[in-house]
């Protein structure tokens, strides 16, 4: 872990304006009427960009932790994430991935909308659909027929199109309460396939298990152990451990305690 001097030295040129998240120095000029805090931060998105695409793997790590409190949203900056989350680096591509899911607590109805016009294929579509997957499954959205079936289609795109995406590892089987009834089974047509073509990818086979424990626990753990035999230095077995002790306890996995379970061990709400 880098120190913080070390930190700063990388941060401080890639700050616009704002707080540093290292060090709480103020950088450049903060316009009055925007809050002097970490979570109003206005990044260089072409500094950040270099950062992510750095040889350095320490760099990397404080580029895109920098932004853990707070970016600003807009398309260069959704450009700069969603190169993240593709970085051959996959524990940066994790970090990228909370950083991007955190981004949605700033989203209203209006914002949100936006960004669903960024889901037509475009460069900055991961991200965007990150953003709303999270801000759909919010608090006081479940009830809401609209964005149940908001929550339903952008699950349905990340488990298809991103499916080694750490974000499915925080929705777990979130489609068990949406009403249409086809799309747990289509979930489960998707991962199906994805198992077939990707036996090996620790990360898909995590995702993977996580969606299953709700309604098939043993195939779950199965795919855990498989992960594990894969990979055994992976951080897999935490996972397993976890989900053998819920099983023993004869627990019903519903949605919520898949979130309690990763807030407790990956989040800090």
């Amino acid at each position: 872990m880098p120190r913080t001097a070390q930190r700063c030295e990388i941060t401080h040129s890639q700050i616009l304006f704002g707080v540093c998240p290292w060090c709480d120095v103020i950088i450049g000029q903060v316009r009055s009427q925007i809050r002097v805090s970490k979570t109003h931060t206005q990044w260089y998105p072409k500094a950040v960009a270099e950062g992510i695409r750095s040889d350095d793997p320490t760099v990397r790590e404080t580029t895109v932790s920098g932004l853990w409190h707070g970016w600003q949203l807009d398309d260069e900056m959704l450009g700069v994430l969603s190169n993240a989350l593709r970085h051959r680096d996959r524990s940066l591509a994790d970090t990228a991935a909370m950083v991007t899911w955190l981004g949605a607590s700033r989203l209203d109805d209006v914002k949100a909308e936006m960004l669903e016009i960024r889901c037509d294929g475009g460069p900055i579509e991961l991200p965007a659909r990150i953003m709303l997957l999270a801000f759909h499954i919010g608090a006081g959205t479940r009830s809401d027929p609209k964005s149940s079936a908001a929550r339903a289609r952008h699950a349905l795109w990340m488990i298809e199109y991103a499916p080694q995406c750490d974000v499915l590892g925080l929705i777990g089987s979130i489609t068990t309460d949406v009403e249409d009834s086809g799309t747990r089974e289509a979930a489960k047509e998707l991962w199906d396939r994805h198992l077939i073509q990707l036996p090996h990818d620790v990360r898909v086979l995590k995702n993977a298990a996580i969606f299953f424990f709700h309604d098939d626990p043993d195939r779950a753990l199965r795919l855990l152990r498989q992960a594990i035999e894969v990979d055994p230095e992976a951080d897999t077995k935490f996972l397993l451990n976890s989900l053998e002790e819920i099983q023993n306890r004869r627990c019903s996995f519903t949605a919520p305690s898949v979130f309690d379970y990763w807030k407790d061990w990956k989040l800090d709400f």
